[in-house]
Formats: structure tokens, C-alpha cells, sequence
């Protein structure tokens, strides 16, 4: 799937967001069986951890086309992930319990 398909489709919900504090073009996909990070921005981001910004997420370096991540269900369920389709939001909760709106 590129942008303009991602664009068109009522079941996804992208935006750009800050990962390890460098804006990241992100999927979040809840069909995708794992979380991907494209080889070149796994590049200029580096090795190690990485965190959607208090949200850690477990990312295997793919050639993505159009996105820079996409994140896989396992990881919206953790952090009780709600996704608005029709508005193109999503919320997650953290681990302290505080809800965060994308």
C-alpha cells in the first residue's frame, strides 16, 4: 500500500510522528502481523530501541514503500488503542494510564 491508497482507504489511519525525536511517516495498521520500520530510516535513526514517544514498539527493518513505520496490532492492543476511521484519529494509552490523541 502507498500514501495515496492509505489516503483513500477508510480503514487506515497514518500521520507523521515523533519517533526517538525524529518525525516519522507512520501507519498504524490493525491487520499487520508485525511492526516495520523502513531500511533507510532505520538508518538515520540508528540501532536500538525504539519509542512512538512513551509508546516503546519492537520494529524489523523492511522495505517499506510510502511509510517510514507501521504498527502492528499486538502493539495498538497493548497500549488500548482506539481508532476513528471516519475522523482519522487514534488514542493510545500509556503505561501510567494517560490517554494521548494523535
Amino acid at each position: 500500500m502507498d500514501k495515496q491508497e492509505a489516503e483513500d482507504d477508510a480503514q487506515v489511519v497514518m500521520g507523521t510522528f515523533l519517533i526517538n525525536n525524529k518525525l516519522t511517516y507512520l501507519l498504524f495498521d490493525s491487520g499487520a502481523t508485525h511492526s516495520f520500520v523502513s531500511k533507510s530510516h532505520a538508518t538515520t535513526m540508528g540501532l536500538g530501541e525504539f519509542a512512538l514517544v512513551d509508546f516503546p514498539v519492537d520494529l524489523f527493518e523492511f522495505p517499506l514503500y510510502g511509510f517510514e513505520v507501521i504498527v502492528k496490532m499486538d502493539w495498538l492492543s497493548k497500549y488500548k488503542a482506539s481508532i476513528d476511521f471516519q475522523k482519522k484519529k487514534v488514542s493510545l494509552r500509556g503505561p501510567k494510564g494517560i490517554r494521548v490523541f494523535y
